[in-house]
């Protein structure tokens, strides 16, 4: 088979995969089918990633589908997350099969809901068309949103609400952006296919308008910040997280907001490009950062909710990866990196979390008092995973790549700091792409 056929088939993977659930005729068969479904499209992703390392990238659909370093980082990140995530969900939900609170009914809206989830994450990863990107992360929202309240209560329903207002608000802001920088283009005269094609924008992206571009930009990033969870536009985060299943709350933490972050990536080279390398679009996501890492550290003080206390830990380790990328150059690894450490580390805490609320029947902590020697398993490993990443010293080892590299060249990559580390930025733009 040709890369081509393997990104259709890691597209379209998910779609055969929900088709195939409707077939199945027990709770207990949708959940394995579910994850069989899951594994089998991970493994098109690794296949899909081993040409892109092997060829630098990899195209279908006459470049609308493009898989290159950064997509094949996150799509990585992506297919753990939903893997573990897979694997853990069919323990998480046999007790609710075991009492017939999991219909067949739930149990197949479910999966349909999961694999629509996994579909349109994939499709924002490998779309080339910036308008099409921005259609995959708004089908996120429709599609996880239900996801928040299988378990219906007026709690649940009341974030599912929260979460898709927000979100699309969110989600329009950045629509009015994706406008905004075709409109910067717009004198590139591109043929109409390949006017919105991010590879195309970005071999000239010098000619763009400037003053469009970062209007763009500005809307692109409290639009995509929105559903990546950054402050101040993270209201729904705790209330999502706290109402939906463990294995959703994973997926949300473990990639979604990463998905959101992903699409501000593409737009970053683009700005810097059209604004003369100066660090403008780098300084934004700076403050963003800054100010997600004080708000969340305010919050988490006050939680006594175990999953709403994971949610601002999520807004916190975002604001982190997003200083990373402010910073640029040595920067932007370490946020890559945390990125990882974070998408490892936050599912496993929520599916400690999930089980620890099993077992004590609510996620208040200080109720829990003993859950090491009640359950060693589940508390040892939200120890281990909630804050410190997996292991411990890759998640203190990025952020102190970020500080190091902070110490020593400040908070913003300009024009000054190109001609101390031999145009560093420039680089990290062109590797972004």
């Amino acid at each position: 088979m040709t890369a081509s056929a393997f990104l259709w088939a890691l597209l379209l993977a998910p779609l055969a995969g929900g088709l195939a659930c409707l077939a199945c005729r027990s709770a207990r068969a949708v959940l394995r089918a579910t994850v069989l479904g899951v594994l089998a499209a991970a493994l098109a992703a690794g296949i899909c990633i081993w040409m892109t390392r092997a060829s630098g990238s990899i195209a279908a659909a006459r470049g609308w589908l493009y898989l290159d370093a950064l997509s094949a980082i996150h799509l990585l990140v992506m297919m753990t997350v939903f893997t573990t995530s897979s694997l853990y969900m069919h323990g998480y939900f046999q007790p609710e099969i075991l009492d017939g609170s999991l219909s067949l009914k739930v149990a197949r809206r479910f999966s349909a809901l999961w694999y629509g989830a996994l579909a349109a994450m994939t499709l924002v990863l490998l779309s080339n068309n910036i308008g099409i990107m921005w259609a995959g992360l708004e089908a996120t929202t429709l599609v996880t949103a239900f996801l928040i309240c299988i378990h219906r209560s007026s709690e649940s329903v009341e974030a599912m609400w929260k979460y898709l207002i927000i979100c699309s608000v969110g989600v329009a802001f950045a629509f009015m952006g994706t406008l905004l920088a075709a409109a910067a283009a717009n004198g590139l005269h591109l043929p109409a296919s390949e006017a919105l094609l991010w590879t195309r924008l970005r071999e000239h992206a010098g000619e763009f308008d400037p003053v469009l571009m970062k209007a763009a930009f500005v809307f692109l990033l409290v639009g995509y910040g929105t559903k990546a969870g950054l402050a101040p536009m993270h209201s729904w985060l705790p209330d999502a997280h706290s109402q939906a299943p463990a294995p959703v709350s994973a997926i949300f933490s473990g990639f979604m907001l990463n998905a959101a972050l992903y699409c501000v990536m593409r737009y970053v080279p683009l700005v810097e490009e059209a604004s003369g390398q100066a660090g403008w679009s780098l300084r934004l996501l700076l403050l963003f950062g800054l100010v997600s890492m004080v708000t969340a550290a305010a919050f988490i003080v006050f939680q006594h909710d175990l999953k709403r206390l994971l949610a601002y830990s999520s807004v916190e380790h975002l604001g982190i990866i997003a200083v990373g990328l402010g910073l640029g150059g040595a920067g932007t690894f370490a946020a890559l990196l945390h990125a990882l450490n974070h998408a490892l580390c936050k599912p496993l805490s929520f599916f400690a979390a999930g089980r620890l609320g099993q077992m004590y029947g609510t996620h208040d902590v200080r109720t829990m008092a003993g859950a090491l020697r009640a359950a060693p398993v589940p508390a040892g490993a939200h120890r281990r995973g909630a804050v410190c990443g997996i292991p411990e010293r890759v998640s203190h080892r990025s952020r102190g790549r970020e500080l190091r590299f902070l110490l020593d060249h400040g908070p913003v990559p300009g024009r000054r700091g190109d001609r101390v580390r031999g145009r560093a930025p420039a680089r990290h733009h062109h590797r972004l792409g």
